[in-house]
């Protein structure tokens, strides 16, 4: 009913946009239209999908697209299923501020993306600081729309740079199926381009504590072998 959901999905594994075309997508809804939601709805899917990934006994990403005050009970969840080898992927957040007081973007057990634009930029909008991992481009990206099979929609936000890099770890995995959460991190970190962001909209006494690493696909060939499922935490931005 928002949209979001869709723009996201297409951007991992839609047939037009996404990074990897042959895996498997799992929506778990947690927010209203209104894209508002209490934290406790939101630990329920995590705690809905806790239970369902071992019984599939598949490689899981789970795809975290939103953004909301620092919760303690969302971050010690995504410790948990960082210790059963689930890969968490965050967006860090589009309120311009350190992501270290969000969650899910706080959460070290996280790989959390910042935006940034088509010239390098750092998106005006973008959390930044330690708790960012990678940052992906998140500025104008076409996507798949919900208003039909072939509508298309421009967005811009964290989100759509986490999207993208899921897409890419999904690739990771369909070449290397035991790769850990822990190996994920520093092979994202090993292939990104360092050194290519300018920071201009972040403030100066955070430049040295927010990583200059800009996701680089180009390692990889954007196709799995199917063997893999994701979860997608549909729509964004818990306020």
């Amino acid at each position: 009913c928002n949209g979001h959901g869709t723009a996201v999905a297409s951007l991992v594994g839609g047939e037009t946009y996404g990074k990897a075309k042959k895996a498997n997508l799992y929506s778990v809804r947690v927010l209203q239209c209104d894209t508002t939601a209490p934290w406790s709805i939101v630990l329920d899917g995590l705690n809905f999908l806790a239970e369902v990934i071992p019984r599939r006994g598949e490689n899981a990403v789970v795809l975290l697209p939103l953004s909301g005050n620092h919760s303690t009970s969302i971050n010690r969840m995504i410790e948990f299923l960082h210790g059963m080898n689930v890969i968490v992927i965050a967006a860090a957040g589009n309120d311009g501020i350190d992501a270290c007081t969000k969650s899910p973007a706080s959460s070290p057990f996280a790989i959390t993306v910042g935006s940034t634009d088509r010239h390098n930029n750092t998106a005006s909008t973008s959390n930044y600081g330690s708790c960012v991992d990678p940052f992906a481009p998140g500025v104008s990206i076409l996507s798949a729309s919900n208003e039909c099979d072939t509508c298309t929609e421009t967005m811009s936000g964290t989100t759509l740079s986490a999207a993208l890099t899921a897409g890419v770890v999904a690739v990771y995995l369909s070449q290397t199926p035991s790769l850990t959460p822990t190996l994920i991190r520093e092979r994202l970190s090993y292939l990104s381009i360092p050194g290519v962001i300018n920071f201009s909209s972040i403030p100066e006494r955070a430049h040295s504590d927010t990583p200059n690493l800009l996701l680089n696909g180009m390692y990889c060939s954007f196709h799995t072998n199917g063997t893999h499922i994701f979860i997608v935490i549909t729509i964004s931005s818990l306020r």
